[in-house]
């Protein structure tokens, strides 16, 4: 077999630098997109961090409110119930005290239907037409 000569040229190790610092600086300008791409990333996802923050915080003070609203709606409806009972018993009790006075009892009877009459005013003028959604 004859032997081949070789005909090119070869490589130097100052070629091989030369193209290992270009590879590297390849390297390093990608490196420097990405690094940059990855900050820019990094402060979007930190502005939307704060933004569902803010947005949590004021639903979080507008459920407070409500609830706040909805506890004082409570007691007062509490305060009204107890009432009612109150006057429930006042009634029977009235009414045991009057069972042998008819014209007494007429007279509390009106003065009980009077009463009735302003208390269903009350309600109805109270009470919204549709119920809140």
């Amino acid at each position: 077999m004859p032997e081949t000569l070789i005909t090119e040229p070869i490589p130097t190790i100052s070629s091989f630098d030369k193209l290992l610092d270009f590879f590297l600086c390849e390297v390093r300008s990608s490196l420097t997109v990405m690094s940059k791409d990855l900050a820019a990333l990094h402060t979007s996802q930190a502005d939307t961090l704060r933004q569902l923050s803010t947005i949590f915080g004021k639903e979080l003070m507008k459920m407070s409110a409500q609830m706040d609203a909805l506890q004082a709606a409570v007691e007062k409806n509490t305060v009204v119930n107890a009432g009612a009972v109150e006057l429930i018993k006042g009634i029977a009790a009235q009414l045991i005290v009057l069972k042998q006075d008819p014209v007494r009892i007429q007279a509390y009877a009106d003065e009980l239907n009077q009463k009735s009459d302003v208390l269903a005013a009350a309600i109805l003028e109270n009470t919204p037409a549709e119920p809140p959604a």
